[in-house]
């Protein structure tokens, strides 16, 4: 009879994580809508002024986020969202993973550039993705304030990526892993990111990119590593082609090839070396946790001494 309870009760855990971890991002998307609400009845232009209302939406969500947490945290209960200091190692590491998830997504779509011509619909999920992400497609570029674009390549590089690190690293994942491994938390984190990305070329990178991101958190345990990431994977893919659109980085059309092959190089260098960066931070995760639990019974045996 206790075992039957013990595994109902496990059972209800689980679902009460899962449940709490799916009203995380209802709330989410909630803050979205009504950062929309606000910036609209202000009188702002979604297309005119996309650059202020990404950054501003961010920031707006990102303190909305955090409230929410402190308010509903129990007293006694742990921090839901790891902060741990990072040594260099770590940061060189991350940055190596940045650039090398960058590259993967390129693959990703260079395979999927690669169907689309076989599979008509393959392309136009493709078309519609490639219009959803370029900014401007529904004006000209000269209507656009140049203080927009700034704040477009600030919010895209760092509001967004904050806002939804401690959406999904630190608020989703944080609650699957109360009552689930981190394998699975991290998976379902992902998934969960992945979906919201609605777009169905873009779901699917983004449920690997979530897995990455969750996986660099835990092992760093903190949302600082997963945040350096999101804003090196921005950044490169979206917020440089922006400066040179814009006009905000004044180079001509074979400096902004230079700038791209250059760029491509830097990815595709880091590709493998992505791969033995994320193994060796897990090393380095199970070797810090090796140290902690020695170093807890050497103080339980003194005590006990």
């Amino acid at each position: 009879m206790n075992e039957a309870n013990a595994k109902s009760s496990k059972l209800i855990g689980k679902g009460s994580a899962l449940i709490r971890a799916a009203f995380g991002v209802v709330l989410f998307t909630s803050f979205q809508y009504f950062a929309q609400v606000i910036f609209y009845n202000l009188g702002f232009d979604g297309v005119r002024n996309e650059g202020l209302f990404n950054f501003s939406y961010g920031i707006l969500v990102s303190v909305l986020l955090l409230i929410y947490i402190r308010i509903t945290k129990k007293p006694g209960e742990g921090n839901l969202i790891y902060r741990d200091k990072m040594n260099i190692p770590q940061w060189v590491l991350v940055v190596i993973i940045g650039l090398g998830m960058l590259a993967w997504v390129s693959l990703y779509f260079d395979l999927a550039h690669y169907i689309s011509e076989l599979m008509p619909k393959v392309k136009q999920s493709v078309s519609e993705y490639q219009t959803h992400v370029g900014r401007s497609s529904e004006t000209k570029q000269f209507v656009i304030p140049k203080w927009d674009h700034v704040l477009y390549v600030l919010g895209v590089t760092l509001a967004i990526p904050l806002v939804e690190e401690l959406a999904f690293r630190g608020l989703v994942l944080g609650e699957l892993r109360k009552q689930f491994s981190p394998a699975v938390s991290i998976i379902m984190s992902g998934l969960f990111f992945g979906v919201l990305h609605v777009q169905p070329v873009q779901v699917i990178y983004a449920v690997f990119c979530g897995v990455i991101l969750g996986a660099v958190y835990y092992c760093c345990d903190s949302i600082w590593a997963s945040f350096t990431i999101h804003a090196i994977f921005n950044f490169m893919g979206s917020g440089v082609s922006q400066m040179m659109k814009s006009g905000l980085i004044g180079v001509g059309e074979k400096g902004k090839n230079a700038i791209y092959t250059g760029m491509t190089y830097i990815e595709f260098i880091m590709l493998l070396p992505s791969i033995f960066a994320l193994t060796f931070l897990f090393v380095l995760h199970n070797k810090k946790k090796a140290e902690a639990n020695a170093k807890e019974e050497v103080e339980v045996a003194n005590e006990q001494a």
